[in-house]
């Protein structure tokens, strides 16, 4: 009494009585819960009587259970005292039929035959004890012993009669004795047929049932063998593949030490070279200073010569005006002479100047574009380096670097852009071949493009040597 209402839980009872335990089906969670199930132990007579004589209880345990998780709450219990509760007897043979049962036509007709025999029985023996006579003394004042009474038969039934009635009764008896044990046998033999084909009948489920469990089982387990090896030959293929990627992840490691370590040397030659280069154009551009210096003492020189010329030269205008016109025409040739040297070591200062700019100009932009080529060349390696991983076509075609690398170097450490064309025993037209064919061998590789600056060069290069 008195439950809170819930409405996400049910309402169970359970009991456990003579080693069984019985539950209830779940009711809701309401203030006053009513349970409408009855729990029933199979218990003999002699146990229940024995439970009764030790005085035994049945504690019903009522349980709230959650609807979601199924989590069992106790909320309270029930005494129930077995002496107080009445017993009710069920037959265990539920399956059989109305045939069955047909001794208990016989045993109603039986009763009234059998109550017949016995109130005739009653009577006859309640009539011989009314027939017994009084056994007395009417001389002894009552004081003589009596005689034991014997019963007499009733007044117009004789023994013969009697006789014939109670082997009547025990024929009787014997018939009905055998009536009642012939309708024990046809019983027990209905029963035994039901039992027999109930047994049939669950031993045909059972091997049903057991067939029905063998076939899974076997397709259970044929499942489970297939599992099985589906799952090794998955761990085998994992650890070859293992195996593999720990190989293919060394072979790695190994190409990219070498890479690494071709790349560090490539890059210490490019830097001893440019190094060597630097070295080389300043030792020109000290040259050309040296050039220019000597240039420009040549053209203070020359323009003393000069003023001194034309202060003789004005001296001897003054001095000698009345000379003849050859000696003027010889000053003017001088004086021309002295001009064009002029103008001469001026032009050469010029040049000086602009070559000492110039050479100025080669030799940042030499360093600039050593510095660019070692970039450009690093970026290339890098590229080559993972090409060479992702591309098959390049590894196959390594001559074709080597040699398009050796053509690389000699263009990179050749001379400056401004230089002049190559001389020697090749003419023009195979210089120009061969700058093609280093250019499509470089297009080949698949690294370079027209849009790299080295492509663009050899182009330049190409179209310089056809112009020329």
């Amino acid at each position: 009494k008195r439950f809170p209402y819930r409405d996400t839980h049910s309402l169970q009872a359970e009991a456990k009585f003579d080693g069984e335990l019985l539950a209830t089906d779940p009711i809701e969670h309401i203030e006053n819960p009513e349970f409408g199930q009855e729990l029933a132990w199979e218990l003999d007579k002699k146990a229940l009587a024995q439970h009764r004589l030790q005085r035994a209880s049945i504690k019903l345990l009522l349980y709230a259970i959650d609807k979601q998780t199924t989590a069992k709450e106790q909320v309270g219990y029930v005494v129930l005292d077995v002496r107080h509760q009445q017993p009710r007897w069920r037959s265990h043979i539920s399956f059989c039929t109305a045939d069955s049962y047909d001794y208990d036509e016989e045993e109603f007709e039986e009763e009234p035959v059998a109550a017949a025999a016995k109130g005739l029985d009653h009577q006859l023996n309640g009539e011989a004890e009314d027939r017994q006579p009084d056994a007395k003394d009417g001389g002894d004042d009552g004081k003589r012993p009596t005689q034991p009474e014997q019963p007499h038969p009733p007044a117009g039934v004789s023994e013969a009669d009697m006789y014939h009635a109670a082997m009547e009764l025990e024929l009787w008896k014997e018939a009905a004795k055998e009536a009642f044990e012939a309708g024990l046998k046809r019983r027990e033999q209905t029963l035994v047929m039901a039992f027999a084909r109930e047994f049939r009948r669950r031993d045909a489920e059972r091997e049903a049932a057991h067939k029905k469990r063998s076939a899974e089982y076997e397709q259970l387990t044929e499942k489970l063998q297939a599992a099985i090896a589906d799952v090794e030959e998955k761990e085998r293929r994992l650890a070859n593949g293992q195996r593999d990627l720990l190989q293919r992840r060394d072979d790695l490691q190994r190409r990219h030490d070498s890479r690494l370590k071709e790349l560090q040397d490539a890059s210490n030659r490019m830097q001893a070279d440019c190094q060597q280069r630097i070295e080389l154009e300043r030792a020109r551009c000290r040259q050309l200073e040296e050039q220019v210096a000597a240039a420009k003492s040549a053209s203070h020189d020359w323009e003393r010569r000069w003023k001194e010329t034309e202060a003789a030269l004005k001296r001897m205008r003054d001095a000698e005006c009345d000379r003849p016109e050859l000696e003027k025409s010889e000053l003017e040739r001088r004086l021309e002479q002295a001009q064009r040297a002029k103008q001469q070591y001026k032009q050469q200062l010029g040049r000086c100047l602009k070559e000492l700019a110039a050479s100025r100009q080669r030799e940042q932009a030499a360093q600039s574009a050593a510095l660019q080529r070692q970039q450009t060349e690093l970026e290339h390696m890098r590229l080559r380096y993972l090409a060479a991983e992702e591309q098959d076509l390049v590894r196959k075609e390594r001559g074709e670097l080597k040699r398009a690398k050796e053509g690389l170097d000699t263009l990179a450490y050749g001379a400056p852009l401004g230089s002049e064309q190559p001389t020697g025993s090749k003419s023009g037209s195979e210089h120009a071949a061969r700058l093609i064919e280093e250019r499509d061998t470089l297009l080949r590789t698949g690294v370079y493009t027209h849009e790299d600056d080295i492509v663009r060069e050899l182009e330049r290069r190409i179209q310089a040597a056809v112009e020329a």
